[in-house]
């Protein structure tokens, strides 16, 4: 009989291996997760501000703002999966250096767990997309129903935006769109506080104050995108 070699113990609280851990990232390698990051949530803005412009427009129900919502949707699971990343089942040491990594970007940024980016089903999005694709077929076979068109209001939620929960449902799953993008600016904020910060000139810098978290916001703060304008006349303009 084989026998094979132990695997390291997980903790499900936090879902990271435990073990012998990776030393955290240096400058170089830090700044290069914090650039892809930057990138990313810049995109899921700028995906947003699109969402808008289609929303002003009475276009909710179109394939030009469901291609745009599910634009913003990919630029958050990338996101989820940098600072969350999923299991490298293949290696134990790469597994490990993943969530070393994760966790020291976590960290430094000062990102909780109770994020909307945190859930699994957004880092899910890209990677099991053809999972949930499959699986949604069925629901709808089971069910008795076929798709006819790209925004089919089905039993089996296809392709729709809810205005009033601010919620596109697609292939069966729902994602929390105002959620989402609250915290993908969050992060943006951070992570240009953070790069700022490895950027200053010598060793005279300041000891790193982690950025507060913006509190959810309401009608008449100030939009966490860095505006300086009101929520309310800002990205809380329009539904998203």
């Amino acid at each position: 009989m084989t026998h094979r070699p132990p695997q390291a113990a997980r903790d499900p609280a936090v879902n990271t291996p435990t073990g012998p851990r990776p030393e955290a990232l240096d400058e170089f390698h830090e700044r290069i997760y914090l650039e892809e990051l930057l990138r990313r949530c810049r995109w899921a803005h700028a995906a947003v501000t699109r969402v808008n412009e289609l929303l002003k427009a009475g276009k909710a129900q179109s394939p030009d703002f469901l291609r745009e919502v599910l634009d913003f949707v990919n630029q958050c699971a990338t996101v989820s999966r940098l600072l969350w990343p999923p299991h490298a089942r293949s290696s134990a040491e790469l597994d490990r250096r993943l969530h070393a990594r994760g966790e020291h970007l976590r960290e430094v940024l000062g990102i909780e767990p109770d994020r909307k980016l945190a859930a699994k089903s957004i880092r899910n999005h890209l990677a099991h997309y053809e999972v949930q694709l499959d699986k949604w077929i069925r629901t709808l076979e089971s069910e008795g129903s076929k798709p006819t068109g790209a925004t089919e209001r089905g039993s089996g939620d296809v392709d729709r935006y809810d205005t009033a929960s601010r919620t596109v449902h697609h292939r069966g799953e729902a994602y929390d769109i105002q959620g989402l993008y609250l915290d993908a600016v969050d992060v943006l904020r951070r992570v240009e506080a953070r790069l700022a910060w490895l950027s200053a000139a010598g060793r005279a810098r300041p000891a790193w104050a982690v950025p507060e978290r913006h509190a959810a916001a309401t009608r008449n703060v100030s939009c966490p995108c860095g505006s300086g304008l009101r929520y309310k006349r800002c990205c809380g303009a329009v539904a998203v």
